[in-house]
């Protein structure tokens, strides 16, 4: 018996296909500093000296 699998175009719909674990882009950035600034318990004049994703735990 076989099996055909398809996979989806990395363009499909005009929208590239990420990988979870890529790089946050600049515009996923400036979202994360926009965010975390608009809390008011933020400090004003704290800054950012990085931005990351945390890995989920392998198992």
């Amino acid at each position: 018996m076989s099996h055909q699998v398809q996979f989806a175009s990395p363009t499909a719909n005009g929208l590239k296909v990420r990988h979870p674990l890529d790089p946050l882009s600049v515009a996923e950035r400036e979202a994360v500093v926009s965010i975390v600034r608009a809390h008011p318990q933020f400090p004003i004049q704290a800054r950012f000296m990085s931005i990351d994703l945390r890995e989920p735990d392998k198992y």
